[in-house]
């Protein structure tokens, strides 16, 4: 029942059987040169001008310096996205581009599945696709087949027979690789569509026998192929909810010093690896090289994308995560999207959009009054509600987030580039301004200026303020030589206020799905400011460039500070001295009491020496299972429960007895975070290869 090439009838050339002939799907376009460029070129022929714009761009709101570029001439003339991208070039639905994945997919069936079951997702994404319902709504593209008239190759078939044909052999595919009940899902929408008698006949009988085998492996089937070895853990939630905090432990709480950023603070001692917080963003998009390897809703990875019926540009892992992107951000985005990824606008552009996509044009009109109040509201109270909470789910608390890096006037006016190119989509994708009853209407002067300054300020004030979700590919055996990718990226309000970074950081973020976990890589005592550790170990993971960029663009930096540790040696430890804050080596150094033996310390009621020979023989023998562990998951790669709890059972006893800090401490912290990284959101890619793929 195999589907062959004479089934389609799309017209092709020589090169398009050609398997080293292959569609490139990294954008070309660089925008950020267009931004710096226009600017250049404007200030330089207007340099009388941008004196008198000097004092504006440098205090001014963000009203004002969007309002200098709105009234240019010469920006409404040049900043035109349809005239900047030629209209062929955009990732829409192409019928012949499907079908030329379809032949990279049969020819890589019999040499390797994984391969063949990327390039067969590619051509689903790529093939028109039958109309969505959801809510009385119908989800569709406008008609992208082939100018050309093309006869019926074969009678049966509904009207769109590519995306059927190839899931048709995606199904038969899946059956080979034994995930059967994906197989079953492929074999019924394929009925539904429509096919010839025979085809429909056989599609029946493995459909049978898939829930047969579906059966006998009771759900349970291990899988032996790579698209399928991929997981993603349910997040842990904290101990006692914060009732101010959204995802906050009540262990931590709200603080604001003067001349300092707002930040959290403990109110009690905390646990090593206790959860402080587990938020789901405001909102968040994949990375546009990443697009169509990870659901747009849920962001976990999937081996069998359901696309868009309208757009090439996102993919979901089940109907449920399709229907509420539909019924939500995807419907307003979907027009434009496939220009804003063309125009490689970086990503805090993308999240700039869906921050106001998701809160919706008519709730931003309704909200002007408060937004304009917000920005003269003192700093410590920014972004909460009446009740003095911080809600990931409120507009104002993530309008409230400010970056941690100043802007010179050049970099306000090339983001304001960036704003004006968005808002011009946002009005031709007539979705964002709409009336209450959802019928588009051209936005007024006041509207485009208030919208495009709301961009402006997102635009520069996610910078250093979103956060990354991260996936490790286990390729190596070595588990420390794995690569690590920022596959997202989202807007974490209360996450954020932790995200300073520095040596001595006591937690560190974790991706499960959409949500980000923060947990305590030590024991952090009561009024302890919160920073996450961003171990040099992600940095050294990172797998491209590329990474190494973004993840700088969100952080503001790229390594720990050292200072700390610089003049200790990594293998001498002291212990804590329970009189004053000196290190202990037998006695202490500093106040000169000696441990040698338990006993009651003089004028200090309830303190006691301990032995420091006895003390010193249990951290040893923790630290030898420690490095044992840590050969273990280096050699093979494994991270088990007893793995990780060696590594904790360390780390409490150091942040107990050990003078800190102390390079152990920090090494046994870095090999938590790399055994947790692995347990959360990771996948076993092992060399995939699909060369032209846009899902490789």
């Amino acid at each position: 029942m195999a589907v062959t090439l004479k089934h389609f009838d799309a017209d092709l050339d020589a090169n398009d059987y050609d398997p080293l002939v292959f569609f490139s799907d990294v954008p070309k376009f660089k925008f950020d040169e267009l931004s710096k460029n226009f600017v250049r070129d404007f200030f330089g022929a207007n340099a009388r001008k941008y004196g008198r714009m000097r004092p504006i761009l440098k205090d001014g709101s963000y009203y004002e310096i969007f309002e200098i570029l709105w009234d240019m001439e010469e920006a409404q003339d040049f900043l035109i996205p349809n005239f900047l991208i030629p209209e062929e070039t955009l990732k829409v639905k192409d019928e012949k581009k499907a079908f030329k994945y379809f032949i990279r997919g049969e020819q890589q069936r019999s040499v390797n599945k994984d391969s063949a079951l990327k390039y067969y997702n590619a051509s689903i994404i790529f093939a028109p696709h039958p109309p969505v319902k959801a809510d009385g709504k119908t989800f569709s593209a406008p008609d992208v087949n082939s100018g050309k008239r093309r006869r019926e190759s074969v009678p049966g078939w509904g009207h769109y027979k590519t995306v059927s044909r190839v899931t048709m052999a995606r199904a038969e595919l899946l059956f080979e690789m034994g995930h059967y009940k994906a197989s079953i899902e492929d074999i019924e929408f394929v009925l539904l569509q429509g096919c010839p008698a025979s085809t429909e006949e056989n599609l029946y009988c493995l459909k049978s026998i898939a829930y047969q085998r579906l059966l006998t492996a009771g759900g349970h089937r291990r899988y032996s192929y790579n698209s399928f070895s991929h997981k993603s853990a349910p997040p842990s939630p904290a101990r006692e909810d914060n009732l101010y905090l959204t995802g906050a432990s009540a262990a931590v709480e709200l603080v604001h010093k003067d001349g300092e950023k707002r930040c959290l603070i403990t109110n009690r001692n905390v646990s090593q690896g206790e959860v402080l917080i587990m938020e789901k963003s405001y909102c968040s998009t994949i990375l546009p090289k990443h697009i169509r390897l990870f659901c747009m809703t849920c962001l976990k990875r999937t081996a069998t994308p359901l696309p868009c019926p309208a757009c090439t540009q996102v993919v979901f892992c089940s109907k449920a995560c399709r229907r509420e992107a539909l019924l939500g951000l995807h419907w307003t985005e979907c027009p434009v999207l496939p220009l804003i990824n063309a125009l490689n606008i970086e990503v805090r552009g993308i999240l700039a959009c869906r921050i106001l996509f998701k809160t919706t044009f008519q709730k931003l009109k309704a909200m002007r009054e408060e937004i304009s109040e917000e920005q003269s509201k003192p700093a410590e109270i920014k972004g909460l509600t009446h009740d003095g909470s911080l809600r990931s789910d409120e507009y104002l608390t993530v309008y409230s987030m400010t970056g941690r890096e100043e802007h010179s006037g050049t970099k306000k006016m090339e983001r304001a580039v960036e704003a004006f190119v968005l808002l011009k989509l946002m009005i031709a994708c007539q979705r964002f301004f709409v009336r209450a009853d959802g019928t588009p209407y051209h936005p007024s002067r006041q509207d485009k200026l208030f919208v495009g300054s709301l961009l402006l300020h997102h635009l520069i004030n996610l910078w250093v303020t979103a956060d990354g979700y991260y996936e490790v590919e286990i390729m190596e055996a070595d588990a420390m030589l794995n690569p690590m990718k920022v596959f997202a990226a989202g807007v974490f309000p209360v996450t954020n206020l932790v995200m300073a970074y520095g040596c001595y950081s006591p937690c560190a973020p974790f991706t499960h799905g959409p949500y980000l976990v923060t947990r305590a890589t030590c024991a952090i005592p009561t009024g302890t400011i919160l920073t996450c550790k961003y171990t040099l170990y992600v940095w050294q993971a990172l797998k491209t460039k590329d990474d190494e960029n973004f993840v700088s663009d969100l952080y503001g930096c790229n390594q720990d500070d050292e200072e700390e540790l610089d003049e200790m040696p990594e293998d001498k430890l002291y212990l804590k001295c329970v009189r004053c804050p000196g290190k202990v080596d037998e006695r202490c150094l500093s106040c000169g009491t000696e441990y040698n033996m338990v006993a009651a310390i003089p004028g200090m009621p309830g303190k006691f020496t301990y032995n420091f020979k006895e003390v010193m023989a249990k951290v040893y023998d923790l630290i030898e299972n420690y490095r044992q562990t840590r050969d273990h998951i280096r050699e093979t790669g494994i991270t088990a429960s007893v793995d990780i709890e060696s590594i904790c059972r360390l780390i409490t006893f150091l942040d107990e007895h050990v003078h800190l800090p102390a390079m152990l401490h920090k090494d046994a912290q870095i090999m938590y975070i790399l055994a947790m990284s692995h347990r959360t959101c990771s996948v076993i890619h092992d060399g995939i290869e699909a060369p032209g793929c846009p899902t490789s």
